[in-house]
């Protein structure tokens, strides 16, 4: 098997693993969680998987692009979907989880496939299997992927590749598919209202605020175990965790105590905090979201605002009364392609397709907010995205059918290791 791209070797694994053993468990909790996934339902939390079942589902994301072309050059023949599942799940324990010998891997996985499909696709997978451990015995991951095409050797899908490739330089693409390999940390901000003056934890580590925050007050906890974050966001904490580029948007909009501000697309409520604690209960904030099922958590987080009224409604039909909101803010669905670090699936869930629908969901979502923002008011859209067509092209675009708004700012931050990309764009009214 190949070391790290550092070269640093594994010890040797040894030992066999038991049909109840967490090998087994966790085979199964992937290949369910792959299918459900293929079959367009893509949350990948919450879902009652063991620790060993996450970190393979989310090496399976960032590493598909290198598995796949390995697979397509190893094997002798094209695997089906719940073939090649199985070898992602198997490379992914092999490659780059450590514990487990590869016989113990190869041998699970043939042995599920033998008693769930059938005894020749289980041959064919073992034969698979063991070309690629030969293949790779000795040799690096980077020295594997030597011959490689350019989107490979990035871990990108070819589609996000060719996108990317036009908008950013060589380098900054490198460092952009390097940066959304990593893990996301978890960073938690410290609410600013109501005033809460119990002491910051010793377990968290102050960080440095974002120049499009600089208020903002941020910690992060390398050494937080699992138990402590539970404790650390009981009800009533004064601790949230939210990324620093969810940061910009709230920013941007700059609510005022006693304006009357809007969040349409609310749930689950992260930037709608933001708003409440800019309002010092003063004022009302109204949150929207049309899907009902997250209305309960994003009442939950807001449950310390007495000032903020919370409904069930689509923000692409009007939802507001005309000129009613001094500010609004249209946090859109998007194409998810700025938060790949935290929910690495999304390389493999966007297609132009889904582009093209959510371009069309967020020009009806302004179209269908802007009457409702007074003369002089500001509507502030963003996303999480770093499509074009979704940033300022959706907003140049809705300028040239509006001319009642100009925009005052946009910003788009590229992710890094310290937070995650994000789009906002200011856009102010004109007076009557």
């Amino acid at each position: 098997m190949p070391a790290r791209s550092s070269d640093r070797r594994r010890p040797p694994r040894r030992g066999a693993a038991p049909d109840s053993s967490p090998l087994h468990t966790c085979l199964h909790q992937v290949v369910d969680t792959l299918k459900h996934q293929a079959d367009g339902f893509v949350a990948t939390e919450d879902l009652g998987l063991s620790r060993l079942a996450q970190n393979i589902l989310l090496t399976v994301h960032r590493r598909r692009a290198s598995f796949d072309w390995l697979i397509e050059r190893l094997c002798q023949a094209k695997p089906r979907p719940r073939l090649r599942r199985l070898l992602w799940w198997a490379m992914a324990e092999i490659f780059w989880m450590d514990g487990v010998p590869a016989p113990a891997v190869v041998d699970a996985a043939v042995a599920y496939c033998k008693k769930n499909h059938a005894v020749q696709e289980g041959n064919f997978l073992n034969a698979c299997l063991r070309t690629l451990t030969t293949a790779s015995a000795g040799r690096t991951w980077d020295e594997l992927l030597a011959d490689a095409p350019p989107h490979v050797q990035l871990e990108l899908p070819e589609l996000l590749w060719k996108r990317w490739r036009k908008d950013f330089s060589p380098t900054q693409l490198s460092a952009l598919a390097a940066v959304l390999l990593q893990p996301a940390t978890t960073v938690f901000r410290r609410r600013q209202w109501p005033p809460d003056n119990r002491p910051t934890p010793t377990m968290l580590t102050p960080l440095p605020a974002p120049d499009w925050a600089p208020d903002a007050v941020l910690f992060t906890a390398p050494k937080l175990a699992e138990g402590e974050i539970g404790s650390l966001m009981a009800p009533g904490s004064p601790f949230y965790i939210q990324d620093p580029s969810t940061l910009l948007a709230p920013a941007m909009l700059q609510a005022q105590p006693g304006e009357n501000v809007a969040d349409l697309c609310a749930a689950p409520g992260g930037k709608a905090v933001l708003l409440a604690e800019a309002l010092r209960g003063q004022g009302a904030l109204h949150g929207f979201d049309r899907a009902a099922a997250k209305l309960d958590r994003l009442r939950s987080n807001l449950a310390a605002f007495r000032n903020v009224s919370i409904a069930e409604a689509d923000a692409a039909s009007a939802v507001l009364s005309a000129a009613s909101m001094d500010a609004a803010l249209l946090d859109v669905p998007c194409t998810n392609t700025g938060v790949i670090r935290r929910r690495p699936d999304v390389r493999w869930s966007f297609s132009n397709a889904k582009l093209q629908e959510l371009t069309a969901l967020q020009k009806a979502i302004l179209n269908a907010a802007a009457p409702a923002v007074k003369p002089g008011g500001r509507l502030v859209y963003s996303t999480c995205s770093l499509e074009p067509e979704e940033n300022h092209l959706q907003v140049k675009a809705f300028l040239a059918s509006h001319p009642e708004f100009h925009c005052r700012a946009q910003r788009l931050i590229i992710p890094t290791l310290k937070h995650d990309g994000a789009f906002a764009a200011l856009l102010i009214k004109a007076e009557s």
